[in-house]
């Protein structure tokens, strides 16, 4: 059995995310710094490793079984460095009104977007009609976390110019987000 884990804390407050692409190890250290009930999930299996044991399922065996990475040469880019020279990264960033329509809102939502330092290569059209509107662009980054942290800071630049443009009327929810990056060279 190999790969990598992500760790979540599923409590009645609600879901705490810690590590995500993480080794076992990586991901056991967060989860059993927090709870005492800790289950390892691989495929079907599911195995105790806490403090406390959680139904009917067999203790964790040897870590080692776990612990050799494996990843689809496809996601290679995931496992780049922070001292790798930076690459090209294509996401998509979104703005949802609910309900809609986006209005003046999703043309300065696009502008912000575009105007943000970070950010290059914006393609856009924004339909004032559309609940929704997405800026695709590119962002230079060495990681792919850091392309996340980049394309989230330009979505909250731009939801923020939104939210001073929205339409009047009743209460509305804004919602934004971004796509994955994915290597601008991908092909994907």
């Amino acid at each position: 059995m190999t790969g990598r884990f992500s760790a979540v804390i599923d409590a009645s407050r609600g879901l705490e995310r810690g590590p995500g692409d993480a080794s076992l190890e990586d991901a056991l250290e967060w989860a059993r710094a927090r709870a005492r009930y800790v289950v390892v999930c691989s495929g079907e299996a599911r195995y105790n490793a806490g403090a406390k044991p959680v139904a009917d399922h067999p203790p964790l065996p040897d870590p080692g079984l776990f612990s050799k990475e494996r990843r689809d040469p496809a996601f290679a880019y995931l496992d780049r460095t922070a001292d790798a020279e930076p690459i090209d990264w294509r996401v998509c960033v979104t703005l949802s009104l609910v309900p809609g329509p986006l209005g003046d809102a999703a043309g300065v939502f696009a502008e912000a977007v575009s105007a943000h330092a970070a950010a290059g290569s914006p393609a856009s059209d924004p339909d004032p009609g559309s609940s929704e509107v997405g800026v695709e662009l590119t962002v230079s980054a060495r990681t792919w976390l850091e392309a996340t942290a980049l394309a989230d800071a330009i979505e909250q630049t731009g939801r923020a110019a939104a939210l001073r443009a929205r339409p009047a009327g009743p209460a509305r929810a804004f919602y934004g987000g971004i796509t994955p990056p994915v290597p601008a060279d991908s092909g994907r």
